[in-house]
Parts: C-alpha cells; structure tokens; sequence
C-alpha cells in the first residue's frame, strides 16, 4: 500500500479486497440515502449541491464530508464512522491552530446499511489526486468557477458555503468559527459576490 497527498488521508489502494469495496459501498449508499433525505435540510449552497449531484461516486463520500463540515483536507480525518453513527456533535480540531470547532452530528436516520459499516472503516479510500480530478470535472460541467486568488479543488467547499452564508446575511463571526479561522480578515477572503 503506498501513500499520496496528503500522509494519512488519502491512500492509493494496491491491493483492493472485496471487502474494502462492500464497505465502501455500504458507508457510499448510507451517505447518499442521508444526503437525499436531508437534502432541503442541509445547510448547503446551491453549487455545493451542485458539484455533488455531479462528482463521481468515488468522490461523493469525501465530497460530502468537506461540505458537511467545511473542513480543511487535512482535518477530515477528524470524521469517523463512528462518530456518525454516534449522532454527537463532531468536534474538529484546526490544522493550522489550537481552535477547535464544534459541526453538528447527524440527524436521526436509523438505517441497517450504516450499522454494518464497522467502526473502523476508513471513509476515504481515492488518492487525492483522484478526488481533485473529480471536484475539477464536476466544477467544469457545472460552470462553477473561483476567483484566482482562491484556494482549488478540495477547498471549493470552503469557499462556496462562506459565500453563501455571508448571502444569507450570517454574521461573519459566525462563518469564521464554521471555517475554523482565528480572525475575520482571513474568512473576507473567502467570500465572494460572483459565485
């Protein structure tokens, strides 16, 4: 099994079993039956619903996470199968500070698929590279484009669902503890009229 992206997160999987794809399979179908449930529910910007009725199924699980929790990359894998089958409120801890974050658990969804998922499950199982390719094509087909000063690919969610909650006339201290930024200055850069 050989490591890419970044170290602990993403792995390039060598050597695939049938059981690493049942449980994929498992957590890829509880997460979009949730997903469809929810869907009027979630906080989501339009165009993060956008790229996630598009992104391959590979991708939807990470996809879903960012967007769930707008993490950083490298904080997702703070999310773990059994804290979503807790339904607890989901602390993440900031990579680039000491500030932690509190995302809501999952609503109530009692479903069989997810209790066969054993709790230590990776969730995300696609290189980096992989899940990149597929956030860029899914933006592509759906004309979702970023200033050039934004940050790409896997922090897309970051940036849409800040835009959009500013839109939606949240207080900025509000998105800024959403993000897990320590001041305002940094998440104003993440807002944008045009998207």
């Amino acid at each position: 099994m050989s490591k890419r992206g970044v170290p602990g997160i993403y792995i390039r999987r060598l050597d695939v079993t049938i059981s690493d794809i049942t449980r994929h399979r498992r957590l890829l179908n509880y997460i979009k039956m949730y997903y469809r449930r929810f869907f009027r529910q979630l906080d989501f910007s339009p165009k993060s619903h956008a790229i996630l009725q598009t992104v391959s199924s590979l991708s939807f699980v990470p996809c879903f996470f960012l967007c769930y929790s707008c993490c950083r990359i490298s904080e997702l894998n703070q999310i773990s199968v059994s804290l979503i089958k807790s339904r607890s409120p989901i602390q993440i801890k900031s990579s680039k500070s000491s500030h932690t974050r509190s995302i809501n658990g999952f609503l109530d969804f009692k479903n069989k698929t997810l209790l066969s998922v054993p709790d230590n499950s990776e969730i995300l199982v696609i290189s980096y590279d992989q899940l990149k390719l597929s956030i860029k094509s899914a933006r592509s087909i759906c004309n979702i484009y970023l200033p050039d000063r934004a940050l790409d690919c896997t922090h897309v969610f970051r940036h849409l669902q800040a835009s959009y909650w500013s839109s939606q006339n949240i207080d900025i201290n509000t998105i800024s503890y959403r993000l897990g930024h320590l001041n305002n200055k940094t998440t104003y850069t993440y807002i944008h009229d045009n998207i």
